[in-house]
């Protein structure tokens, strides 16, 4: 995988609480998204090695819970910067949340009725394009089988252009986000 100076400075500003709640508040367009306790939010260890001895450690993990609730939501942030669309990017989130689900299993973090916690995948986009890629496995899959499948769906976010003009609560939040790495760094 190669690394870029970008996606290092993209996990330093989301190693912080409040970029996060920013960030799912401002972008995540979603009823639920008013049942979480912002307040709660933690950052976990985003490098777990598979069984195969693959390592991953560039992604940014953040859990929260439900408002009142002893409950859970993950966010699990993907930082291998996208700068323009990929086809099976929905195969690769596919695969990173087995590896989480599978280090979260491993570890005892589960639900009281023994089930694995909600995880929200977020792509973090930075292309000129439109994404029109698929967003789900399914749509990768050839034949009627795939309704057999486990179903995930990631939310890519389309970040501002080097050079582009942002408006409303997008420019908002990357005034935010500048100032808070300014102060942080």
């Amino acid at each position: 995988m190669v690394h870029h100076g970008h996606d290092h400075g993209y996990k330093l500003l989301f190693s912080h609480p409040e970029m996060m709640a920013d960030l799912i508040r401002g972008y995540v367009r979603a009823p639920w998204v008013e049942q979480l306790d912002f307040n709660s939010l933690e950052k976990v260890n985003g490098s777990y090695i598979s069984d195969d001895l693959r390592s991953r450690e560039d992604d940014v993990i953040w859990r929260l819970r439900w408002e009142g609730e002893a409950r859970w939501l993950y966010v699990y942030l993907l930082l291998e910067f996208q700068s323009s669309p990929e086809r099976f990017m929905a195969l690769r989130v596919l695969t990173y949340l087995g590896l989480l689900y599978e280090d979260l299993r491993r570890s005892g973090q589960l639900s009281a009725d023994g089930l694995l916690p909600p995880v929200l995948p977020v792509v973090l986009y930075r292309g000129s394009a439109p994404w029109q890629e698929p967003r789900n496995i399914t749509e990768l899959i050839d034949g009627g089988l795939w309704r057999f499948l486990c179903v995930s769906r990631s939310i890519e976010i389309r970040l501002p252009a080097r050079t582009g003009r942002r408006t409303g609560s997008q420019a908002g939040f990357w005034q935010r986000a500048i100032g808070r790495v300014a102060v942080s760094t």
